[in-house]
């Protein structure tokens, strides 16, 4: 997230982030814990997908999810979720107890 800029703002799909963690692994040996945040990253429809391209990676030993988990979790991600060797933890953010956001 450090090298964010809008030139680099691309529309997230399975394949762009696939692409970025490649090179990104050109970079470095491994990722000792990968977060997955977004926005909401349950919208994300590849996430499933997402998960499994971690589970098969050799460079990344672990990841965590971040959610509000305003978004169901899906019967698919449920299931990759189980299966996963990898998923350390998955934390609900309560964005009501956020001092800088206003709820209308």
């Amino acid at each position: 997230m450090q090298y964010f800029s809008p030139n680099n703002q691309y529309t997230s799909t399975l394949e762009g982030l696939k692409t970025s963690l490649e090179t990104l692994f050109e970079k470095v040996d491994s990722i000792q814990r990968l977060r997955i945040i977004g926005g909401e990253p349950l919208l994300f429809k590849e996430l499933p997908q997402l998960i499994n391209y971690i589970e098969n990676s050799k460079k990344i030993f672990t990841f965590d999810i971040l959610t509000n988990a305003t978004i169901d979790f899906s019967d698919e991600l449920v299931k990759e979720l189980k299966n996963s060797k990898k998923l350390r933890k998955i934390s609900i953010s309560d964005y009501k107890k956020s001092p800088n956001l206003k709820s209308h």
